[in-house]
């Protein structure tokens, strides 16, 4: 038998580690991400570059070394039973219960949370009251209050042209749209 492999133990544990540095640094980058600070780093952007290279080519690497090691110290019938209680049924009762937990606050949000006016013609493809709305001075550079998003990202998402060209027409300079989203 041999001897468990504790520096590549620590490497996999590096690894994880460094996970923490990335998802954490890309607050700080320009990536769509949920969450951006007021302040950019382009080093912290090169850091991401890096350790995103080679994070997880590392842990592939290093799961086939590690599921080798199980497969020949313990044989094929016993590796896939290992890997259905560590990995299948975890992963089958976290599905089920981060799906309803997802599919609760979804029903939360839906009947909490009314979306704002501008939001409302946006989304139900209402061009007159969306153009009507434009007619007043900087509207178009307006942002929703929950999410913080500018109306026209709102009718980009919404995916109706017409609105988009309703909201660049107000705004009279489409680089000041592009800088609001």
């Amino acid at each position: 038998m041999t001897q468990r492999r504790s520096d590549l133990d620590a490497l996999r544990s590096f690894a994880m580690l460094l996970g923490v540095v990335l998802h954490a640094s890309l607050s700080f980058v320009k990536f769509p991400w949920m969450f951006h600070d007021t302040q950019r780093s382009d080093p912290l952007f090169l850091v991401w570059v890096v350790v995103h290279g080679f994070r997880l080519p590392l842990f592939f690497l290093l799961s086939g070394y590690f599921t080798m090691l199980v497969y020949d110290r313990r044989g094929l019938k016993n590796l896939l039973h290992q890997r259905f209680q560590r990995i299948f049924v975890p992963l089958v009762v976290s599905a089920l219960v981060i799906g309803a937990v997802d599919g609760a606050i979804a029903r939360f949000a839906q009947q909490a949370l009314q979306p704002e006016p501008a939001v409302a013609e946006i989304r139900s493809s209402d061009l007159d009251a969306v153009r009507k709305r434009m007619a007043v001075a900087g509207s178009s550079l307006q942002r929703d209050t929950f999410w913080g998003r500018s109306l026209l990202t709102w009718a980009t998402m919404n995916g109706d042209p017409a609105i988009v060209e309703a909201i660049l027409d107000a705004s009279g300079n489409p680089s000041e749209q592009a800088h609001s989203i």
